[in-house]
């Protein structure tokens, strides 16, 4: 009996052993430059990567009025004339945008942030009610789901992340990452470190 238990002692890896399973590997994406073509993808990305996100769900209960916001607010993020984007995305082998990357190149003397240019699609619906802002008319109300759990949570996350990016870098020529979201299927495959790179 004792022989017995001395050899199952000495099937047990001792405590400085490490027990490893193999890391599963994958390719690495593909790195390209996003259209406006690309919009509805990366919207699909940016609503589901923040859908496990507690406060953005406060912001924006309706996830499908969040992605139309987005959309809106890419495509006029594209169109914008007075500094430089660049947008990138990560593709896999099919074809399929597995995560995405937005940037801004600003002058020194490019004067505060236009409220609905950098941050619009951060933070949609600012501009036109459809988190339940003050351009909805008061007292009418379609649908509950459509409006923020907390009324002026959005306007104040937009607002105040507008005076830190203003006071660190107003006045200062900058490269800033605006965005960068993972599709959760593509999560933990390296695709957030490609685009960085």
């Amino acid at each position: 009996m004792t022989r017995h238990f001395s050899s199952l002692l000495d099937a047990i890896p001792s405590s400085n052993a490490v027990l490893k399973t193999p890391k599963e590997t994958f390719p690495p994406p593909t790195i390209l430059p996003a259209t406006e073509q690309d919009i509805p993808a990366l919207a699909r990305i940016h609503v589901t990567a923040l859908s496990p996100n507690l406060l953005f769900r406060l912001c924006w209960p309706n996830q499908t009025r969040q992605y139309e916001a987005v959309c809106a607010g890419l495509e006029s993020v594209f169109k914008t004339p007075e500094f430089e984007w660049w947008f990138v995305k990560a593709v896999n082998e099919e074809g399929t945008i597995m995560g995405w990357g937005a940037w801004t190149v600003r002058p020194a003397d490019l004067g505060s942030r236009d409220s609905s240019g950098t941050l619009s699609f951060l933070f949609p619906g600012l501009m036109d009610g459809v988190n339940g802002s003050s351009d909805e008319e008061e007292g009418k109300i379609d649908d509950v789901e459509d409006f923020p759990s907390i009324p002026g949570l959005p306007d104040y996350m937009h607002s105040h992340t507008q005076v830190i990016l203003d006071d660190w870098l107003l006045g200062k020529k900058h490269v800033l990452l605006n965005s960068l979201f993972v599709a959760p299927t593509f999560q933990r495959r390296g695709v957030g470190t490609a685009i960085l790179r």
